[in-house]
């Protein structure tokens, strides 16, 4: 198959796999509040507030006091990390890796994603 082709079919599941269900599923597990998620890379305390209310982030700041809160999104993530792989490519290993359950899917914030991303591609 064509690599441009390849590329092109990788890029249209990496997007269908943002609606499988264990994404939301796994995103709920770190819920510690309306709008607000504790990251669960296993290295911080920090959490992130996805809403848009000063005055509910002020108070969940109180409320959290022990955790470093954010704002902004977070990422769900897979913790075995999906491999594009070179050469020999199983495609069925592939789209299983993809949408796969929650139990290997984690919600982080984004600083722990960068990090996290950045071990993967090491092989660390």
């Amino acid at each position: 198959m064509d690599r441009k082709l390849i590329s092109i079919v990788k890029k249209s599941l990496r997007k269908a796999s943002l609606t499988n269900p264990a994404r939301t599923q796994a995103k709920n597990k770190a819920k510690i509040a309306p709008s607000l998620f504790r990251c669960q890379c296993g290295n911080c305390e920090l959490a992130i507030y996805e809403g848009s209310s000063d005055a509910n982030f002020d108070k969940l700041s109180e409320d959290f006091s022990d955790l470093w809160l954010q704002r902004g999104k977070g990422h769900v993530d897979h913790i075995k990390p999906v491999r594009e792989g070179k050469g020999d490519f199983d495609w069925d290993d592939y789209i299983t890796s993809l949408f796969c359950e929650v139990d290997n899917l984690q919600y982080l914030a984004p600083s722990c994603h960068d990090i996290k991303s950045k071990m993967d591609k090491n092989g660390k």
